[in-house]
Parts: C-alpha cells; structure tokens; sequence
C-alpha cells in the first residue's frame, strides 16, 4: 500500500491584489508557533511567470527554515512543454509535485499528466492533485496510481 498525504498547505506570492514575499508568510509560521509547513507559490500561476522569480523565494524560505519546509512544486502545462523532464526546476529540492486541474487544462488520463507522474516516481516525490471546483478536477476523475 502506498502512503498517502492529507494537502494542507500555505502558499506565497500573489493572491489577489496583495503579494505576499516568502519572508513574510514564514515569519508569520514562526511568530505562530507552526512547526513544519508545506509551500508552494502562486506566482506559478502569474501571466508574466518567470521560475527566477519562484526560486528566489523558495531560497529565502529555505535560508530562513530549512528543516520546517516542505516545498511543493506546482507544475504548467507549459513548464512540461519547454522543458520534458523539468530540470530546469528542480534547483529547489522539493518534496512534492502538484497538478493543478482548475487552473490548467490537465486530463486526468493524458500524456502530459501521466509523465508528470512518472517524472514524480523517478525522482520519489508525491505526487498531488488539486482537486475540485470542475468536474474533470474531482478527486475521483484522476486514477489511484496516476497512469
């Protein structure tokens, strides 16, 4: 049986009209006393979207609180197109890789969201799905093993 993860998780970046830095949404952790967290960034999600801007952050994060972190990594169709396996984003160790299927049009049984699983069971990470808000986003329009 494989272990499975219950998803709760903060991010930084922008939500709305607000940016909010890595620095602020760690401090804020710690001032509250939480002890680990799983982060990923909006700015994935930026129309001008620029990965630099996503590593700096995640850095900072992990400058600040290394051991506390979980970094999530969260994955755009077009970041497969312009790079197959994803190298170029794996200069942050994630420990996570999440497909979005309410924002991005991710079949659940496509060629694109079976290589992001296999790209995951290559590198042992989780992989995670959003779920909810559209039909094909549902938790049980995705298979149990990703294939």
């Amino acid at each position: 049986m494989s272990e499975s993860v219950f998803d709760s998780h903060i991010h930084f970046g922008r939500f709305g009209s607000v940016y909010y830095t890595a620095a602020f949404v760690v401090r804020t952790l710690q001032h509250l006393g939480v002890g680990k967290w799983a982060i990923m960034s909006t700015s994935t999600f930026d129309p001008d979207f620029d990965y630099r801007r996503v590593e700096e952050e995640f850095r900072t994060i992990l400058d600040i609180a290394l051991d506390e972190t979980y970094p999530i990594m969260i994955v755009r169709p077009e970041m497969l197109k312009s790079h197959p396996d994803l190298d170029r984003y794996f200069t942050i160790p994630y420990r996570a890789i999440k497909i979005h299927g309410y924002t991005d049009e991710w079949e659940p049984y496509g060629k694109p969201t079976r290589r992001v699983a296999d790209i995951a069971r290559e590198r042992g990470l989780t992989l995670m799905f959003h779920t909810g808000g559209r039909e094909r986003s549902d938790a049980g329009a995705y298979p149990s093993d990703s294939r």
